[in-house]
């Protein structure tokens, strides 16, 4: 949202729709530590949190983008395709650590889920490895803890299930990553888009995952999501109450359909459609 009005426009519609719970790209590395050694800067994240607060929302809170001081060495002379994605780098040792204690204090429990990342097993460009991925996630969730013993610190949500994988998807990070993390996380969320059929397909998948490597922690939708484009708005009504629905009934913790405001019909755009509210 570009001012407060908007801002205050659009959760009012949270609010009048029900929600209880909102996810959202906040508490930006590169915003709020821009500088090595530099201030943190609270201002901006802090009148978010608040006005959250303010309309009795509960919190789940992306946190990544580093600045470019805390970059894994080796990141100079970028290509335009790693520039796009250059929010998926890694850190330095410690920097994000650093940063993620400072946040947890700043902000503690005011934050349901502080979430590390996002889908990393669907970047082919500028993507880290599973050791990147697991410091990171280590990092991450091990400073959360220190800055705040009692909050929730989940993984990255996947984008994929961990079986059946189309191109340009990495269902071996996630399978390595959620096994060798195990203790690094405290919930385990996951991003499934389409028809409630094929997410019941997907899930299926992950649970089954989850019984054979003995992952005991909540499992967590907290982004999933179909396209209203071309007349779809009564389907995407009816399914996403299945995939809410099927999701509580198999023990997820919470559940986020993504998103709130539809971002219009534009042929360009993969995400054309997505959202419940058109104006």
């Amino acid at each position: 949202c570009k001012t407060d009005g908007e801002r205050a426009t659009c959760l009012e519609a949270i609010r009048m729709m029900g929600a209880k719970l909102t996810r959202g790209v906040m508490l930006q590395f590169c915003e709020i530590q821009p500088k090595e050694n530099g201030p943190f800067m609270w201002t901006l994240n802090d009148r978010l949190v608040t006005a959250l607060e303010d309309y009795g929302l509960s919190i789940n809170a992306v946190v990544y983008c580093p600045p470019a001081w805390a970059w894994k060495a080796g990141k100079t002379d970028l290509s335009p395709q790693e520039k796009r994605g250059w929010y998926r780098f890694a850190c330095k040792p410690g920097a994000f650590y650093g940063f993620c204690r400072e946040l947890a204090k700043h902000y503690g429990e005011r934050i349901d889920y502080y979430e590390i990342g996002n889908e990393w097993d669907l970047s082919s460009v500028a993507a880290m490895t599973s050791d990147e991925a697991l410091d990171m996630q280590k990092e991450g969730w091990t400073g959360i803890h220190e800055g705040c013993s009692t909050a929730h610190c989940i993984n990255n949500g996947w984008a994929s299930p961990v079986y059946s994988v189309s191109g340009g998807r990495r269902a071996s990070l996630q399978k390595e990553m959620m096994t060798r993390a195990k203790g690094y996380y405290d919930e385990y969320a996951i991003h499934l888009h389409g028809k409630a059929l094929d997410y019941i397909c997907m899930v299926k998948e992950i649970l089954d995952f989850r019984r054979k490597m003995e992952i005991t922690v909540p499992w967590y939708p907290n982004e999933t999501a179909l396209s209203s484009w071309n007349g779809a708005e009564e389907t995407v009504a009816v399914e996403m109450w299945k995939k809410m629905s099927f999701s509580f009934s198999h023990g997820a913790a919470d559940y986020i359909w993504y998103n709130l405001r539809a971002t219009g019909n534009d042929p360009k755009d993969s995400e054309q459609g997505y959202g419940l509210v058109s104006r």
